[in-house]
């Protein structure tokens, strides 16, 4: 027989001497309402039935439950103390806590379903994200850049199929080419144009390049790119205009 521990622990204990295994055992007192099984017991009990009856065994559900912090994941009711313990074990915060079958059907009610089920299970998503420490776009996956070795810390964070989608959608005001190869730690490419720079006109290229033009990449969208230094400077105050080539019309004398 089984009877409710008095102390509202939210188990339930057999009442017997000859305690087996690792059942949680002791003696019933006169009030003490008796059931037949763990399950009728915990029937009666406010916690929730599989908590009350793998604690009244002394064993855990491996069931998920929803916790706050870190940041709205799932985690496993387990022994975080044993040494084949995994990194989502924790102890469920009271005997009512909510459980769930797997880290899917948990994270089917979070903020972020897809953030959540990646995180909870300790896995990188290989998904694009806004790295806000960075400001860059950034990979959660292991390895050369843009990988960021780590998982996006913010449970709201959106994750992405792509650099280039991540980079529209985060940093429209970089173009694109730039942004995508700023995150992979890369030379961006350039247009072989030439814009406007504290009275001059430049070439859209890296400053490291042989042509004395470059005046760096062009990172923004709203920059007025021309196709040549002459029309870049007809259209701006260039303090050094360039020459126009000498005509091919010969003049009569």
């Amino acid at each position: 027989m089984y009877f409710l521990d008095s102390r509202n622990t939210g188990v339930c204990i057999k009442d017997t001497d000859d305690c087996q295994g690792s059942e949680v055992c002791g003696r019933a007192i006169i009030s003490s309402k008796l059931y037949a099984n763990i399950t009728a017991c915990c029937d009666a009990s406010s916690s929730t039935q599989e908590l009350c009856e793998s604690r009244s065994i002394g064993e855990v559900t491996n069931l998920w439950f929803r916790v706050s912090q870190p940041n709205e994941l799932c985690v496993k009711d387990c022994d975080p103390t044993s040494l084949e313990a995994t990194p989502e074990c924790q102890e469920v915060p009271s005997m009512s806590t909510t459980l769930y079958a797997n880290v899917e059907k948990c994270c089917e009610g979070r903020k972020e379903p897809e953030y959540c089920d990646t995180m909870s299970n300790g896995e990188y998503s290989n998904k694009h994200y806004y790295d806000t420490s960075k400001m860059r776009c950034s990979q959660s996956c292991i390895g050369p850049l843009p990988c960021s070795g780590q998982f996006p810390k913010d449970s709201s964070t959106i994750l992405y199929d792509d650099l280039e989608t991540c980079c529209s959608e985060k940093l429209s005001w970089i173009r694109n080419d730039v942004c995508v190869s700023n995150a992979r730690g890369e030379e961006p490419g350039n247009t072989g144009k030439y814009y406007y720079q504290l009275g001059d006109c430049v070439a859209d290229c890296p400053r490291s390049s042989d042509n004395a033009d470059c005046g760096g990449i062009v990172a923004n969208w709203v920059m007025n790119l021309y196709p040549d230094r002459i029309t870049c400077c007809d259209r701006n105050s260039c303090r050094n205009p360039p020459t126009p080539p000498p005509s091919d019309t010969l003049q009569s004398s």
